[in-house]
């Protein structure tokens, strides 16, 4: 009686999500992001600061699949951690056929004259596999230049 007790508390306990797990693999990511950087060089009268971000985007070597690439979100926050600007490229939606795009992505201009220069940043790029879910991969880091 007491084995079948234990037996039925444990395959309830494992039916019911209550034993403990490790987190899902989603496996090695399929780009490689590199020498990602924001840069800022002045700001034009009314606005705030002018940002470049630049970097590389491979495909993983392992990846024979090409990649479509979604989205690219740049975020810039300043030393207390509060977003200053948040832009989109619209012009990322490309297909990564075992190459990768190198470069700047772009300028984006903060609005907001009151706005000195941000500390950090984080780049999200949103991509896929043709033939898989979307994934997201982030390069972060400090901001350099003036305002």
């Amino acid at each position: 009686m007491r084995l079948t007790l234990i037996a039925a508390v444990a395959i309830l306990g494992i039916a019911c999500g209550s034993s403990p797990s490790s987190p899902s693999d989603d496996g090695p990511t399929d780009l490689v992001l590199s020498n990602f950087r924001v840069s800022s060089s002045g700001h034009f009268a009314g606005t705030g600061p002018i940002y470049s971000l630049c970097g590389n985007i491979t495909v993983a070597q392992s990846v024979t699949e090409t990649v479509v690439l979604h989205d690219l979100v740049l975020t810039i926050r300043d030393a207390s951690g509060q977003t200053l600007l948040t832009w989109s490229d619209p012009t990322i939606f490309t297909r990564l056929d075992g190459g990768g795009l190198f470069g700047c992505f772009g300028a984006p201009t903060d609005p907001d004259p009151t706005h000195g220069l941000g500390s950090t940043f984080v780049a999200r790029i949103t991509y896929s596999r043709v033939t898989g879910p979307s994934r997201v991969i982030e390069a972060s880091g400090s901001i350099t230049g003036s305002p």
